[in-house]
């Protein structure tokens, strides 16, 4: 025990990772949080806020691939560093617009893409860097323990950026976001790595192969299990992207919330990824994978159908908590059963290439809810989430069956 806590706490490079994104993630929060509700008072219009939410998702696509190669080519540690620099500049110049009062909305949505693309290429390098940092053996407490720190962070994020937007504006969120971009540039700076870590003999081939472009589609291919788990993922991202891409807007235009009571109930539903970060350990050590997402998928399609039961802004606390704890469940899982069949060599290109394939249906999502909430109830948009989780719980509970 000793030495798993040396392992993943006092290891200094995960830590300086660690911290660092437990920063970020509080910046980002209030970031993330002002900019959609912005755009509501600017525009009152649904898809006027899921464009954000689809323009967020884009950098997936146009440079997915890129990114993953990038990253296995280069030093993970470099290109983290230059996209936070870009982050940096890009805030700075945005932040001096603002006080000038210029606010226009497609300078609002450049920054989303240009911000976004920056964080996807971090996310890439730093998913590929961890393994090296930590051992595959460890991988999955490593994430456990980031994503445990980071739904804290989702938690209390919120409800101090809806505090923060009422009392200050805005402005002071982003330049919170600003402050801890180059608090984490300070500590990925310290980090140091081993660029040949051991190689594992089960995973690796003996000869050599040459590198594919989509090597995540043989992956999934020689895999049947996480082909499913693939399939399950898309499924469960295409119905989260229904509910939130809609989410804030219904609870402002449907509900009457104001900001400060949509960062509250944001705040309080995060408590299910800590749940989840919690119990992933235990469900998967006694009861399964198998049986791990079943309670995911499970959690979710009940989450959803409480959501036809909102008539109150109180009332948002357990649907939301009910996602929150099966999309964490299942995307820990996800990302650590990957990254354990996945030679290190590769890490850049099956994370870029899985991450293209699993966010296609909640661009559509996303685009989806915003046009539904201008022409339709919404509350017909949760159903249809709710029914669409039917088939992947139906395949899981077969495969459970026959072993």
């Amino acid at each position: 025990m000793e030495k798993l806590i040396n392992k993943i706490f006092i290891n200094k490079n995960f830590l300086y990772l660690w911290i660092g994104a437990i920063i970020v993630s509080f910046g980002n929060q209030l970031y993330t949080f002002s900019l959609p509700i912005l755009l509501y008072k600017q525009t009152e219009s649904s898809f006027a806020i899921s464009i954000i939410k689809i323009i967020n998702v884009l950098p997936v696509f146009l440079i997915g691939y890129f990114s993953g190669a990038l990253v296995d080519k280069f030093n993970k540690k470099n290109i983290m560093i230059i996209t936070l620099f870009i982050q940096i500049i890009l805030l700075c110049f945005t932040i001096l617009f603002l006080n000038f009062n210029y606010n226009n909305l497609l300078y609002l949505y450049f920054l989303a893409f240009i911000l976004s693309c920056c964080s996807y290429t971090f996310s890439i390098a730093k998913t590929a860097l961890v393994p090296y940092i930590t051992g595959k053996e460890e991988i999955q407490r490593a994430n456990s323990r980031s994503m445990f720190s980071q739904t804290l962070i989702n938690i209390i994020g919120p409800s101090i950026a809806g505090s923060v937007f009422i009392l200050y504006s805005y402005k002071l969120n982003f330049s919170i976001f600003l402050i801890s971009l180059v608090i984490l540039l300070f500590f990925v700076s310290r980090v140091k790595f081993n660029i040949e870590p051991q190689k594992n003999s089960d995973i690796i081939p003996k000869k050599k192969k040459k590198i594919k472009i989509y090597f995540f589609l043989d992956l999934i291919k020689n895999n049947k299990f996480l082909f499913n788990l693939t399939i399950t993922m898309l499924f469960i991202n295409f119905t989260n992207s229904l509910v939130s891409g809609i989410i804030i807007y219904f609870a402002m235009n449907n509900l009457g919330l104001s900001s400060t009571q949509i960062g509250f109930i944001l705040g309080l539903s995060g408590l299910g990824a800590v749940f989840a970060t919690l119990l992933i350990k235990y469900i998967r050590t006694y009861l399964g994978d198998k049986i791990l997402i079943l309670i995911a998928i499970s959690t979710c399609l009940f989450g959803n159908l409480t959501l036809l039961f909102v008539n109150e802004w109180s009332h948002l606390i357990i649907p939301l908590f009910l996602n929150g704890l099966g999309l964490t469940l299942i995307s820990i899982f996800y990302i650590t059963y990957r990254q354990e069949n996945t030679p290190y060599d590769q890490m850049g290109k099956v994370a870029s290439t899985a991450n293209m394939i699993i966010r296609i249906p909640p661009l559509i999502g996303m685009a989806l809810s915003g046009l539904w909430g201008e022409l339709l109830p919404i509350k017909h948009l949760f159903l249809l989430a709710a029914i669409l989780l039917i088939f992947p719980l139906y395949k899981t509970f077969l495969l459970l069956i026959r072993s």
